[in-house]
């Protein structure tokens, strides 16, 4: 049951190694052996995952490997390696493409923080024009009312003098009125 370019799937390797295909995984994942993905992201194992599977099984077997003590000395660099020098430099340059990748992002990171601290700079030049000018419209307001008082005043005394100037201009208009009339009487 090979599927194309000579990919098998975990039931097929694991029946081959003698193993369930939860073992399978679980080797897969703690030894990191690069599998590729189906379109549904199920794994699919090469020949060379085979063989590295397969080397492994062996160690285990002949050297009586522990797994969980002798994997922490394969993985400190302490074992010998299950990866050969072809899979290294594949997996070396997939390293540098991630660091790469890393790096890019943290210069994007560095970008998108310069671009938020002069929007932050932009918006407390803004925030503190604001309140400069609340302050003046609030001085204006002040001065505006203080004018509205003022002109009141003003307005009342104008009042008080017109009724005054009223008063009086009547007054006189009643004195002569009443020297007209009484005019009329002396001759």
């Amino acid at each position: 049951m090979e599927l194309k370019s000579e990919m098998y799937t975990p039931k097929i390797v694991a029946d081959r190694l003698g193993m369930t295909p939860d073992l399978l995984k679980v080797w897969s994942n703690e030894f990191n052996i690069q599998t590729e993905r189906s379109p549904g992201g199920h794994r699919r194992y090469s020949k060379e995952n085979i063989e590295e599977l397969t080397a492994i099984k062996e160690k285990i077997q002949l050297q009586k490997w522990v797994l969980l003590i002798r994997f922490e000395h394969w993985r400190n660099g302490e074992l010998d390696s299950f990866v050969s020098k072809e899979e290294k430099s594949e997996l070396e340059k997939k390293l540098d493409e991630v660091l790469e990748n890393q790096q890019l992002q943290n210069q994007f990171n560095q970008a998108l923080v310069q671009k938020l601290q002069e929007i932050t700079n932009e918006l407390v030049t803004t925030k503190e024009h604001l309140v400069n000018t609340e302050k003046k419209l609030m001085e204006v307001e002040n001065k505006n009312s203080e004018l509205e008082v003022f002109i009141e005043k003003k307005l009342e005394k104008r009042d008080q003098l017109l009724l005054e100037n009223i008063r009086d201009i009547q007054k006189q208009n009643q004195k002569q009125k009443r020297k007209g009339f009484f005019g009329l009487f002396k001759n």
